[in-house]
């Protein structure tokens, strides 16, 4: 059986390829920034903690982490400023908690859909730092195996925050490596997500 990627080693290679790509932007030419409308894909992984949970927690920080799913659609208003809407999917995601002297595991997936605004601050023509700030209804689903004052699953709407790095390979292709953390997936889950993926921009 293949062996499920720890949150850390997801995050590790993600990070490599746009670091790689941040120190050959140096010498980079590209055109101008566009403005206009744009679609995006990401894949990468996701964990989630248990927030406030009345049970002890066995597992690490983020628990077993699972694959993620990224869609974006978006329009650059300006060279620094945008509105960007997206969705998360994961595969299934676990953690282990104590409940009467016994661990018990908890398996669930995490879908979370988000409406946000966008900074970008440049750093040369083809490579810039990003963020999003905005806000996002989550869901972890899921059959709840846990004492119910302890349950994990549900939805809930709450804040969202993305930093990130892109590449520009051309004016209208974009690679993209994001950093989420959707802090009220249901009332006891947040979750944070890495992905790597391309933006295209009409």
């Amino acid at each position: 059986m293949t062996k499920r990627l720890s949150t850390r080693n997801i995050l590790v290679l993600l990070l490599a390829p746009l670091v790689t790509s941040a120190s050959l932007a140096q010498n980079a030419t590209a055109a101008p920034v566009k403005t206009g409308p744009y679609v995006g894909i990401g894949l990468g992984g996701t964990g989630f903690a248990a927030r406030n949970s009345p049970l002890k927690d066995v597992d690490a920080k983020f628990g077993d982490a699972g694959n993620a799913t990224k869609l974006v659609a978006g329009f650059q208003l300006a060279e620094w400023f945008g509105v960007e809407v997206g969705g998360i999917q994961s595969s299934t995601v676990k953690r282990s908690f104590v409940v009467n002297g016994q661990n018990v595991e908890q398996k669930g997936k995490i879908n979370a859909f988000y409406l946000a605004a966008t900074g970008k601050v440049a750093v040369t023509e083809s490579f810039a730092f990003n963020g999003r700030l905005g806000v996002a209804r989550g869901e972890f689903k899921g059959t709840n195996v846990l004492p119910t004052n302890a349950s994990l699953i549900g939805t809930k709407t709450g804040l969202m925050v993305g930093v990130g790095m892109e590449y520009r390979f051309t004016p209208t292709l974009i690679g993209t490596l994001d950093l989420e953390n959707f802090n009220s997936v249901s009332d006891r889950v947040r979750s944070p997500t890495g992905t790597l993926g391309l933006k295209v921009m009409f």
